[in-house]
């Protein structure tokens, strides 16, 4: 009986802290560039980044990043909507950037050595894709900020 009610106590421990941790959860998701192609249709546009460059943006920035292409340029937001990636650009909170997890970029870079990565443009998407792998389901910013 008291082992039942410790577990219960723990259990709902588990969920209410799991419930308020917005910055746990994990934003993309990692297909073979086949799959995404099939999934999401054909790239539109694409920009390249060296993995390098990229590494160092990922830095600045804690769980999540923001980007999109702007002006032909992969441009990067800190989770506070700051630019990260040195580009003198002005941001309206109305202009939609992608949000991802820090992680998940870092587990796409880590699955091909490759020197440089692209940012594409899609139908209804942005995607990151080295030449295998693509990191798609990114979260739109706005509206889905929090």
């Amino acid at each position: 009986m008291k082992s039942d009610k410790i577990i219960l106590l723990a259990a709902a421990l588990i969920l209410l802290v799991s419930s308020n941790c917005n910055h746990c959860q994990s934003i993309g998701t990692i297909f073979t560039s086949v799959k995404a192609e099939e999934l999401y249709g054909s790239v539109i546009s694409a920009v390249e980044i060296s993995k390098d460059s990229l590494l160092e943006i990922l830095n600045k920035t804690n769980d999540y990043v923001m980007l999109n292409i702007v002006e032909e340029k992969a441009v990067f937001l800190d989770q506070s909507r700051n630019v990260i990636s040195g580009h003198k650009i002005s941001i309206k909170e109305s202009d939609v950037f992608y949000k991802c997890s820090k992680s998940k970029i870092i587990e796409l870079i880590d699955l091909v050595n490759s020197l440089n990565l692209s940012i594409e443009i899609r139908a209804d998407s942005l995607t990151i894709s080295n030449n295998n792998y693509t990191l798609e389901e990114l979260f739109p910013c706005p509206p889905y900020c929090e």
